[in-house]
């Protein structure tokens, strides 16, 4: 029990201090102090500093269920369910956000080496997952012949880059223009879907401009 207690208190005061002055700006001792732990009651459970580190983001990275999300993105709504979509995202990342915190130490501090895979996995299964929706809307003249990895890739990065702002930094753009979480997420989703700019004769001609990825493919 004693042992099990020791790692517990090893893992939150080098979560806390990654957090707070960085990993590399961290230290055995640094950690063994605010643990009240010893050097040796650490290396009983960790055999380096990254090995802490990459205990804390396997824990924070199971903990991260991105199940719900390829539902979404299968749905035979997608994508006329994007605000769902954001919906998702944002309460996904504020139960989550050790993890998210755990991911930009990576990117910083070891150029996304250990995230790097995870990411590229789940953009790669996302790409699939969507690319056949994607690609009947195409068909049907409903959207735009463009590249469907395209189209997902800011479609959640849009979603994702504004909700990590905001749990993040602790800031909130509804609260400050005075509208509810879910009507400004449902304006992101008529901008993602309709763009800004009202229609005009012109714009069909300027919209069909670029190659298209179906005359490209």
């Amino acid at each position: 029990m004693a042992n099990l207690e020791n790692r517990q208190k090893i893992l939150a005061a080098a979560q806390g201090l990654f957090f707070k002055q960085g990993y590399h700006g961290t230290t055995l001792r640094d950690i063994g102090r605010d643990a009240h732990v010893s050097m040796g009651g650490i290396y009983h459970h960790f055999d380096s500093k990254e090995a802490i580190y990459l205990s804390l983001l396997e824990t924070a990275s199971q903990a991260f269920d991105f199940s719900g999300l390829l539902c979404l993105l299968t749905d035979a709504a997608f994508p006329h369910n994007l605000a769902e979509v954001g919906r998702f995202i944002a309460k996904a990342i504020r139960a989550n956000k050790p993890f998210f915190k755990l991911s930009y130490v990576d990117i910083l501090e070891f150029q996304g080496r250990h995230m790097r895979f995870t990411i590229d996995t789940l953009r790669h299964t996302i790409a699939q997952v969507t690319q056949g929706a994607l690609q009947t809307q195409m068909a049907s003249g409903r959207m735009r012949s463009l590249h469907p990895a395209i189209v997902t890739r800011v479609i959640l990065d849009i979603y994702l880059h504004y909700f990590l702002e905001e749990a993040m930094l602790d800031k909130s753009l509804a609260d400050q223009i005075g509208v509810s979480e879910d009507d400004l997420i449902g304006q992101m989703e008529q901008i993602l879907l309709f763009g800004v700019m009202t229609p005009t004769a012109g714009d069909t001609a300027a919209a069909a401009s670029p190659a298209s990825f179906a005359a490209r493919n």
